[in-house]
Protein backbone atom coordinates (compact mmCIF):
# COMPACT_ATOMS: atom_id res chain seq x y z
CA UNK A 1 0.00 0.00 0.00
CA UNK A 2 1.33 3.41 -0.96
CA UNK A 3 0.42 6.34 1.28
CA UNK A 4 1.44 9.88 0.46
CA UNK A 5 2.66 10.77 3.97
CA UNK A 6 4.05 14.14 2.86
CA UNK A 7 0.49 15.26 2.05
CA UNK A 8 -0.42 14.76 5.70
CA UNK A 9 1.50 17.98 6.42
CA UNK A 10 -0.69 20.01 4.06
CA UNK A 11 -3.60 20.94 6.40
CA UNK A 12 -1.25 22.60 8.92
CA UNK A 13 0.74 24.31 6.15
CA UNK A 14 -2.47 25.75 4.70
CA UNK A 15 -3.68 26.90 8.13
CA UNK A 16 -0.29 28.47 8.85
CA UNK A 17 -0.57 30.32 5.54
CA UNK A 18 -4.13 31.54 6.22
CA UNK A 19 -5.71 30.72 9.58
CA UNK A 20 -9.28 31.45 8.40
CA UNK A 21 -9.00 29.02 5.47
CA UNK A 22 -11.41 26.07 5.67
CA UNK A 23 -9.42 22.88 5.12
CA UNK A 24 -10.73 19.38 4.47
CA UNK A 25 -8.34 16.42 4.41
CA UNK A 26 -9.44 13.17 2.80
CA UNK A 27 -7.56 9.90 2.78
CA UNK A 28 -8.55 7.36 0.13
CA UNK A 29 -6.76 4.46 1.80
CA UNK A 30 -6.81 3.19 5.37
CA UNK A 31 -4.97 5.37 7.85
CA UNK A 32 -1.51 3.90 8.51
CA UNK A 33 -1.65 1.14 11.11
CA UNK A 34 -0.06 1.80 14.47
CA UNK A 35 2.77 -0.57 13.55
CA UNK A 36 3.60 1.60 10.54
CA UNK A 37 2.78 4.94 12.16
CA UNK A 38 5.07 4.32 15.16
CA UNK A 39 8.05 3.85 12.83
CA UNK A 40 7.70 7.29 11.27
CA UNK A 41 10.22 9.77 12.69
CA UNK A 42 7.74 12.67 12.59
CA UNK A 43 4.62 10.72 13.57
CA UNK A 44 3.33 13.23 16.14
CA UNK A 45 3.92 16.15 13.79
CA UNK A 46 2.10 14.25 11.02
CA UNK A 47 -0.91 13.57 13.23
CA UNK A 48 -1.10 17.14 14.53
CA UNK A 49 -0.77 18.42 10.97
CA UNK A 50 -3.75 16.34 9.85
CA UNK A 51 -5.77 17.44 12.90
CA UNK A 52 -5.25 21.08 11.89
CA UNK A 53 -7.90 20.48 9.21
CA UNK A 54 -11.49 21.51 9.84
CA UNK A 55 -12.66 18.21 8.36
CA UNK A 56 -10.72 14.94 8.39
CA UNK A 57 -12.20 11.93 6.60
CA UNK A 58 -11.45 8.73 4.81
CA UNK A 59 -13.25 9.27 1.52
CA UNK A 60 -14.17 6.30 -0.64
CA UNK A 61 -13.29 6.85 -4.26
CA UNK A 62 -16.25 4.98 -5.74
CA UNK A 63 -19.16 6.90 -4.19
CA UNK A 64 -21.95 8.46 -6.23
CA UNK A 65 -21.22 12.06 -5.24
CA UNK A 66 -24.41 13.47 -6.81
CA UNK A 67 -26.53 11.06 -4.79
CA UNK A 68 -24.57 11.99 -1.66
CA UNK A 69 -25.12 15.71 -2.28
CA UNK A 70 -28.86 15.16 -2.90
CA UNK A 71 -29.10 13.20 0.36
CA UNK A 72 -27.83 16.25 2.26
CA UNK A 73 -31.13 17.98 1.46
CA UNK A 74 -33.31 15.26 3.05
CA UNK A 75 -35.02 16.37 6.27
CA UNK A 76 -33.83 13.34 8.26
CA UNK A 77 -30.24 13.97 7.13
CA UNK A 78 -30.54 17.65 8.07
CA UNK A 79 -31.78 16.56 11.51
CA UNK A 80 -28.78 14.23 11.96
CA UNK A 81 -26.43 17.04 10.93
CA UNK A 82 -28.03 19.40 13.46
CA UNK A 83 -27.81 16.75 16.22
CA UNK A 84 -24.14 16.06 15.48
CA UNK A 85 -23.27 19.76 15.36
CA UNK A 86 -24.83 20.19 18.80
CA UNK A 87 -23.32 17.02 20.24
CA UNK A 88 -19.80 17.73 19.03
CA UNK A 89 -19.77 21.54 19.20
CA UNK A 90 -16.29 22.92 19.83
CA UNK A 91 -14.55 19.61 19.02
CA UNK A 92 -12.88 18.26 15.92
CA UNK A 93 -14.49 15.11 14.58
CA UNK A 94 -12.40 12.34 13.01
CA UNK A 95 -14.88 10.45 10.85
CA UNK A 96 -14.30 7.05 9.33
CA UNK A 97 -16.80 5.53 6.90
CA UNK A 98 -15.76 2.10 5.72
CA UNK A 99 -17.06 -1.22 4.54
CA UNK A 100 -16.36 -3.91 7.08
CA UNK A 101 -13.44 -5.52 5.33
CA UNK A 102 -10.17 -7.04 6.44
CA UNK A 103 -8.07 -4.44 4.59
CA UNK A 104 -9.81 -1.32 5.88
CA UNK A 105 -7.82 -1.21 9.12
CA UNK A 106 -10.81 -0.44 11.35
CA UNK A 107 -9.37 -2.04 14.52
CA UNK A 108 -6.08 -0.26 13.85
CA UNK A 109 -7.87 3.10 13.52
CA UNK A 110 -9.65 2.54 16.84
CA UNK A 111 -6.41 1.54 18.57
CA UNK A 112 -4.49 4.43 16.99
CA UNK A 113 -7.05 6.94 18.24
CA UNK A 114 -6.94 5.36 21.71
CA UNK A 115 -3.14 5.63 21.68
CA UNK A 116 -3.35 9.25 20.53
CA UNK A 117 -5.62 10.10 23.47
CA UNK A 118 -3.35 8.24 25.91
CA UNK A 119 -0.35 10.21 24.68
CA UNK A 120 -2.29 13.48 24.49
CA UNK A 121 -4.72 13.58 27.43
CA UNK A 122 -5.24 17.31 26.90
CA UNK A 123 -6.99 16.43 23.59
CA UNK A 124 -9.68 14.19 25.18
CA UNK A 125 -12.31 16.93 25.18
CA UNK A 126 -11.17 18.47 21.89
CA UNK A 127 -11.41 15.63 19.38
CA UNK A 128 -13.78 12.69 18.87
CA UNK A 129 -13.66 9.66 16.60
CA UNK A 130 -16.78 8.46 14.82
CA UNK A 131 -16.54 5.21 12.86
CA UNK A 132 -19.39 4.22 10.57
CA UNK A 133 -19.10 0.64 9.38
CA UNK A 134 -21.13 -0.82 6.53
CA UNK A 135 -21.42 -4.59 6.94
CA UNK A 136 -20.35 -6.59 3.91
CA UNK A 137 -19.77 -10.26 3.29
CA UNK A 138 -21.65 -11.23 6.45
CA UNK A 139 -21.36 -14.87 5.44
CA UNK A 140 -17.54 -14.84 5.64
CA UNK A 141 -16.27 -16.08 9.05
CA UNK A 142 -13.28 -13.70 9.02
CA UNK A 143 -15.56 -10.69 8.52
CA UNK A 144 -17.87 -11.86 11.31
CA UNK A 145 -14.84 -12.20 13.62
CA UNK A 146 -13.55 -8.76 12.57
CA UNK A 147 -16.95 -7.24 13.35
CA UNK A 148 -16.95 -8.75 16.84
CA UNK A 149 -13.33 -7.69 17.45
CA UNK A 150 -14.01 -4.09 16.40
CA UNK A 151 -17.07 -3.97 18.65
CA UNK A 152 -15.03 -5.28 21.60
CA UNK A 153 -12.40 -2.61 20.96
CA UNK A 154 -15.05 0.10 21.06
CA UNK A 155 -16.53 -1.23 24.30
CA UNK A 156 -13.28 -1.86 26.16
CA UNK A 157 -10.86 0.66 24.60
Amino acid sequence: MKVEYHLMYLPKCLKDFKKSMKVGWFLHTPFPSYEIHKTLPSRSELLYSVLAADLVANCPIDIDSDRFIRALELPQVQEHIREHKERFAGRKVKLGVDRLDMIKGIPQKILAFKKFLEENPDRRDKVVFLQIVVPTRTDVPECILLSKFALLLLVFA
